[in-house]
C-alpha cells in the first residue's frame, strides 16, 4: 500500500476516534452513560477498523490480479513483436535477393546497350 493511503486511512481512524471521545466526554451524561457510551463507540471504531482492512484486503487482491493480467498481456504482445520482427527480417532478406538478381540482369542489359552503342558509333563514323 502506498504510504500517504496509509497515512490517510490511519489519520482517518485517529480522527474520528478523537472526535468521538471529545463529544462524549463533553456531553453532559453520568459517568455509567459515558463508559457505555465509549464502550459502545470502542466497538464502532473496532467494527470500522474490520471494514478498512477487509477493504485493503480487496485493494491488494485486485492489484495482484490486474499485475498478473499486465503480465500476461506483456507476454503474450512479446511474442507478437518476435514475430512480426521475424517476418521483417525474413521479408527483407527476400527482397534483397529478389533485387540483387535484378540488379545484375538491369546491369547486363546496360552493358549490351553500351557495347551497341559504340558498335553503331563505329559504323557511322565517316572512313579516312
Amino acid at each position: 500500500m502506498e504510504k500517504s493511503t496509509k497515512s490517510f486511512i490511519i489519520g482517518a481512524l485517529v480522527g474520528g476516534l478523537a472526535a468521538g471521545v471529545v463529544t462524549i466526554l463533553t456531553t453532559p451524561k453520568s459517568g455509567k452513560e459515558v463508559r457505555a457510551d465509549l464502550k459502545k463507540k470502542g466497538f464502532e471504531v473496532k467494527e470500522l477498523g474490520l471494514d478498512v482492512k477487509d477493504s485493503l484486503q480487496e485493494v491488494v487482491e485486485e492489484g495482484k490480479n490486474i499485475a498478473l493480467k499486465l503480465k500476461d498481456v506483456a507476454e503474450e504482445n512479446k511474442d507478437t513483436l518476435l514475430d512480426i520482427k521475424n517476418d521483417l527480417q525474413q521479408s527483407f532478406a527476400e527482397w534483397s535477393q529478389d533485387t540483387a538478381m535484378n540488379t545484375e540482369k538491369i546491369q547486363e542489359e546496360l552493358d549490351e546497350i553500351q557495347s551497341s552503342i559504340s558498335e553503331l558509333e563505329k559504323t557511322l563514323q565517316p572512313s579516312e
